[in-house]
């Protein structure tokens, strides 16, 4: 086993581990900040709905890629999180919860039946990304309306985004759609990471 692991830890191997752990986690998690924050939430609340998630995503990742001998994430869904950011402030918080749990057991339930392979079948790739970016448009028009008070940042977070896509692509998968490790997280099913 620990041959095995030792010749599956190559550099581009661990790169691809730790930007899929990037872009699942920090991109949903100051999503899900920011509808805590427009919810009225306590510190104390976002630090355990924080915690909750962090732990959960973490032991169901181990799990299932220990079960199924696959690496497998179980991040954050950017979506989701977007759609809480959406309705988060006008539902009470227990009933958030409540409907957060309600949500995770017909997701696993759909998953475990196979009938999500079926629906995506059905459900058209252009469709999907088509929702995704409607859900997201609030957040990159907050990037536009923040480019006048901080266009030097703006400018060179720009900047580098299309000079790593030319010049150290490797380095610059979160930028790359539909290709490397993270075009799997959508809209692809888990047969994506071969």
């Amino acid at each position: 086993m620990w041959q095995t692991l030792r010749r599956d830890a190559a550099p581009s191997t661990l790169l691809a581990a730790v930007l899929a752990l990037l872009v699942g986690f920090s991109g949903p998690f100051l999503i899900i900040v920011h509808a805590a924050q427009s919810a009225g939430l306590s510190q104390g609340q976002l630090a355990s709905w924080v915690w909750a998630v962090s732990i959960g995503s973490g032991a169901a990742g181990l799990w299932l890629s220990l079960r199924w001998k696959t690496p497998v994430i179980a991040a954050w869904s950017t979506p989701g999180a977007a759609l809480l950011l959406a309705g988060l402030p006008g539902v009470p918080y227990p009933e958030a919860v409540g409907a957060f749990l309600a949500a995770a057991a017909i997701v696993t339930l759909v998953g475990v039946s196979g009938l999500f392979d079926r629906l995506m079948a059905l459900f058209p790739p252009a469709l999907a990304a088509a929702l995704l970016a409607g859900i997201l448009f609030h957040f990159v028009g907050e990037v536009v309306a923040e480019a006048t008070g901080h266009l030097g940042l703006v400018l060179a977070m720009a900047a580098l985004f299309f000079i790593g896509r030319r010049w150290f692509p490797r380095w610059a998968l979160p930028g790359r759609p539909g290709r490397g490790p993270l075009s799997s997280i959508w809209p692809c099913r888990w047969r994506c990471w071969r």
